[in-house]
């Protein structure tokens, strides 16, 4: 028994490798690398990401001239863990409303973080309702792999956005908190410019002129590198059952 129980938590040990889960009870974000694509190109600060009441907040204020430095965007990466097959999921527990043109959601597979440099692929929401699967090149969203409606969000509700990867296959979906069962919306697709990268979060305005903010908090964020999760959930299983025969 004692050899089973050895060989359980080897097994255990090397599946959560590279696992990152935080739900920022610690009050902080000292583990991300926080990014104002702005302020990189003119100085100044126009983000702000905060810890409040165990959620991570992150605020994209006005750009000053979205012409030359773009709208307003943020983003902050783990750059602890290289994915290249992942499982990342977050929920989205607060949004300002009147921002409706805002977006936000995971990124994964990112590579060269920076002003206008950032390449990786995104799954985001949309206040207005829409759940999209894109590829980023340079800061810009190249390609729309796969789009869907999931109905306007609702400020009173929270939310969970899971983002999947596994070679060239994607797939995303969003649900209500409340009922994890039934997704609102799910997108996939297929794209092969991107074998691994960082994972993180962002905020994104996405009105017509580039003149408006974005703000969302979330909390509850995992990443998985993929098969881990099927072997957490097999080990986890076998423990059950072999806690049951003793």
């Amino acid at each position: 028994m004692g050899a089973v129980l050895t060989a359980f938590w080897v097994l255990t040990a090397a599946a959560t490798a590279g696992v990152i889960f935080d739900d920022f009870a610690d009050g902080n974000d000292d583990d991300w690398t926080r990014y104002d694509p702005i302020a990189m190109a003119i100085g100044g600060s126009y983000t702000e990401f905060s810890v409040v009441n165990e959620q991570y907040r992150i605020q994209a204020f006005e750009s000053p001239d979205p012409g030359q430095v773009g709208p307003a965007r943020a983003m902050s990466l783990r750059e602890d863990v290289v994915f290249d097959d992942f499982t990342i999921s977050v929920d989205v527990v607060n949004f300002d409303s009147a921002m409706t043109n805002q977006v936000f959601g995971i990124f994964s597979r990112i590579t060269n973080p920076g002003l206008g440099s950032t390449d990786g692929y995104g799954l985001l929401s949309t206040v207005g309702g829409s759940l999209e699967l894109i590829r980023l090149e340079n800061e810009e969203p190249v390609s729309y792999i796969d789009t869907a409606a999931a109905g306007a969000l609702d400020p009173d509700n929270d939310y969970r956005l899971v983002f999947s990867g596994a070679g060239d296959n994607f797939s995303g979906a969003i649900y209500d908190l409340d009922d994890l069962t039934t997704p609102l919306a799910t997108v996939g697709g297929t794209d092969a410019n991107f074998t691994s990268g960082y994972t993180g979060l962002f905020v994104f305005d996405s009105s017509a002129g580039g003149d408006g903010q974005a703000d969302a908090t979330f909390d509850n964020f995992s990443a998985i590198p993929e098969p881990a999760s099927a072997i957490l959930l097999l080990l986890g299983s076998a423990l059950w059952l072999y806690r049951r025969k003793v």
